[in-house]
């Protein structure tokens, strides 16, 4: 499995999913970085406040594949 990263950006931030990837493929291996990232708006948390991370889900590609 590849990674992938979901993003959820800070109160008044801006960026793109390009230039997240761009920023984190000049820092780590080739292997380490995400090559679907994605951003946003909340993370599913459980009563405890942890990430749910099997309810992360990708949007659908373009092009519905």
């Amino acid at each position: 499995m590849r990674p992938s990263a979901a993003v959820v950006l800070r109160s008044g931030a801006r960026a793109t999913a390009e230039e997240l990837r761009a920023y984190v493929k000049s820092r780590v291996a080739a292997y380490e970085y995400a090559r679907k990232v994605w951003i946003t708006d909340a993370l599913p948390k459980g009563p405890t406040g942890e990430i749910i991370k099997r309810e992360i889900v990708p949007p659908p590609a373009p092009g519905g594949r």
